[in-house]
C-alpha cells in the first residue's frame, strides 16, 4: 500500500469551516533527510538502503484561513467541543 494514510479528520477539520487549501510547496531533499539534491541521488543509486521514490500525494494541503486559530487549545479555551475530542473522549471512556 503506497497510498499514503487515510484522511479520517479531514471532514472534522474541513466542516469547521476555518481552514482552506493551497498548493502548499515543492519536495526538498531535507524531507527526506539529506542536505542537498546530489545526497538525495546518491541514496537513489546505492543498493543497500535504497531511498524509494513515493508516488506524489495529490491531497490538498489546509491552513488557518486570516485570522483563525485552529488549534485544540483554541477551541477548548472557548467551550468547543471538536469531533477530535469528543473521539477522544469516547476512547479514553471519559
Amino acid at each position: 500500500m503506497r497510498d499514503g494514510l487515510p484522511q479520517l479528520r479531514r471532514e472534522w477539520i474541513v466542516g469547521r469551516g476555518d481552514v482552506e487549501e493551497y498548493e502548499g510547496r515543492e519536495a526538498q531533499p531535507i524531507d527526506d533527510g539529506y542536505l542537498t539534491f546530489d545526497a538525495a541521488n546518491r541514496a537513489r543509486v546505492k543498493d543497500v538502503g535504497k531511498l524509494e521514490d513515493f508516488p506524489i500525494m495529490r491531497r490538498r494541503v489546509l491552513r488557518a484561513k486570516t485570522g483563525s486559530c485552529v488549534t485544540q487549545l483554541h477551541y477548548a479555551r472557548r467551550g468547543i467541543i471538536t469531533a477530535e475530542m469528543e473521539f477522544i473522549a469516547i476512547r479514553e471512556n471519559l
